[in-house]
C-alpha cells in the first residue's frame, strides 16, 4: 500500500495544505518514490511528518495543537482507495478515525532526534543552577530500540539486508550485535578487527541515528525520516543520500533536511521537492518543479529556500539563456542579452587594473565579476546579483 495524498487543516501551523501528492516508486527510477521536504526551521515540516501519529485511534490533542483554536481535520488518501478523515470529536479533545487505516502501523516514522530536555524548574536561575537541574537530562528516546533491533538477528533474511545497507555508511564495519545487562538493553558494534564499541543513550549518536534509518529501511513500510542527516558527518550523508535515492526506486520514503550534501546527491528528474514556508502563523507549501535545462537544479533549490549558493545558480541561469539564444561567442550573447532586457547600467567591466565605466547589461557584469573577481571590489556585487537572478529568470 503507497501514500497518495495527504490534507491537513488547522493542526499546529498547518493551517490548510491543500492536497499534497507524494512520489510513488516506479521500480526503474532513482528517486522515483522519495518527497523532500525543504524550509527553514519552524516552517512546519516537522508537523507535516508527523501526521501520521494522529492515524490513532482516539488521539488525544491539546490546545496548542490546533491553529487558532479551530477544528483539526486530516485526510489521508492510499491508493488502493482506501481512505482516513481524522477530526476532532467529544469537543475537541480528542481525534476520531473514520476511515479504512484506523493506526500508524502502516507507517516508520523517524522524529528527529532532541538530546536534550529544555525543562527547568526556575527559568530564572543562573548557569552553574541550570546545568545542575534533575530535570536537565538527555531524553532517551531510543531506550527500546536495541530490544526492537534484536528482533532480526534471528532473521537470515533481514540481517543480511541490514548489513549490507550499514555497510555503505560505516566504513570498514565488520559485524553488530545486541544484548541487555541487569538494566539496560545495549548495542555493539565492530569496524575492522577492532574492539567491540557500544552505543547506548550517553553516547553514539550518528552511528545511533544511522542503525535506526537503516532499521525503517528493511522494513515493508511507509517511512517518514526527519532530518536524516542528524549528527552524520558530510560523507556519511552523502552516503545515505544515495542509499535512499536508490531504495526510492521500490519504497516510498519522505524526509526533511536541510542537508546540502543529501540535496545534491538528489536526482532531480524524478524526486519531488516540497518547500515549506512559514507565513502570518501559517505553512505554505509549494512544489518546486525542475525542467530538463536547470542544469544545477542543487542550486535552485538553495537560492529559492534559503538564499545561498547565488552565485553557482546564477552560473546555471546565465548558461540555460546562452544556450537559449543560440549565439556562438559571448560577445554576441552580451549583444542579444542587452537587446532582450534593455536595461543597461555603467560599470567597470574590464578585468584590467585601470578602471574603465562603461554601459553594460547586469548579468553580463556578473558573469564577469565571478570570472575575474578583482572587478567586484567597491562595487554593488551583491544587489546585482539578486537583480541578474531575477532578470535571467523572467526570460523563457
Amino acid at each position: 500500500m503507497l501514500l497518495k495524498s495527504i490534507r491537513a487543516q488547522n493542526y499546529k501551523s498547518l493551517k490548510d495544505t491543500g492536497i499534497i501528492k507524494f512520489n510513488s516508486p516506479d521500480k526503474l527510477n532513482n528517486s522515483s518514490g522519495l518527497t523532500v521536504l525543504v524550509g527553514e526551521n519552524n516552517s512546519g515540516k516537522s508537523a507535516f511528518l508527523g501526521l501520521p501519529y494522529l492515524l490513532r485511534d482516539s488521539y488525544q490533542i491539546n490546545d496548542e495543537d490546533r491553529y487558532e483554536s479551530n477544528d483539526i481535520k486530516l485526510e489521508f488518501m492510499f491508493d488502493d482507495l482506501n481512505k482516513s478523515i481524522i477530526e476532532n470529536i467529544d469537543g475537541g479533545s480528542r481525534l476520531g478515525n473514520s476511515g479504512n487505516i484506523t493506526d500508524d502501523n502502516f507507517f516508520e516514522v523517524l522524529k528527529s532526534n532532541r538530546l536534550w530536555n529544555s525543562k527547568v524548574n526556575n527559568p530564572n536561575t543562573n548557569d552553574d543552577v541550570y546545568h545542575s537541574q534533575k530535570d536537565f537530562q538527555r531524553y532517551i528516546l531510543d531506550s527500546n530500540f536495541a530490544s526492537i533491533l534484536s528482533s532480526i538477528q534471528d532473521n537470515p533474511e533481514k540481517k543480511k539486508d541490514f548489513d549490507k545497507l550499514i555497510s555503505k555508511l560505516i566504513p570498514k564495519f565488520k559485524s553488530w550485535t545486541t544484548g541487555r545487562t541487569q538494566n539496560n538493553s545495549y548495542i555493539k558494534y565492530r569496524i575492522d578487527n577492532s574492539t567491540e564499541l557500544s552505543i547506548n543513550e550517553a553516547f553514539g549518536d550518528g552511528i545511533l541515528n544511522l542503525f535506526k534509518i537503516v532499521y525503517s529501511l528493511i522494513s515493508d513500510k511507509i517511512i517518514f525520516i526527519d532530518e536524516p542527516e542528524a549528527f552524520l558527518h558530510p560523507q556519511a550523508q552523502i552516503s545515505l543520500s544515495k542509499i535512499l535515492d536508490e531504495i526510492s526506486k521500490t519504497k516510498q520514503i519522505i524526509i526533511s533536511t536541510h542537508s546540502p550534501f543529501i540535496l545534491k546527491s538528489l536526482d532531480y528528474r524524478f524526486v519531488k521537492i516540497l518547500h515549506f514556508k512559514l507565513k502570518d502563523k501559517e505553512s505554505k507549501i509549494k512544489e518546486i518543479k525542475f525542467s530538463n535545462t536547470d542544469y544545477i537544479p542543487f542550486a535552485k533549490v538553495s537560492y529559492d529556500v534559503y538564499g545561498t549558493n547565488a552565485e553557482e545558480y546564477f552560473e546555471s541561469l546565465y548558461f540555460k539563456v546562452y544556450l537559449l539564444s543560440k549565439t556562438r561567442s559571448h560577445t554576441n550573447f552580451s549583444k542579444w542579452l542587452s537587446k532582450k532586457l534593455k536595461i543597461l547600467e555603467n560599470k567597470n567591466n574590464t578585468a584590467s587594473n585601470t578602471p574603465s565605466t562603461s554601459k553594460v547589461c547586469i548579468p553580463v557584469f556578473i558573469r564577469n565579476c565571478i570570472h575575474y573577481p578583482n572587478i567586484r571590489e567597491n562595487q554593488n556585487f551583491d544587489n546585482d546579483l539578486k537583480k541578474s537572478i531575477s532578470l535571467l529568470e523572467s526570460i523563457k
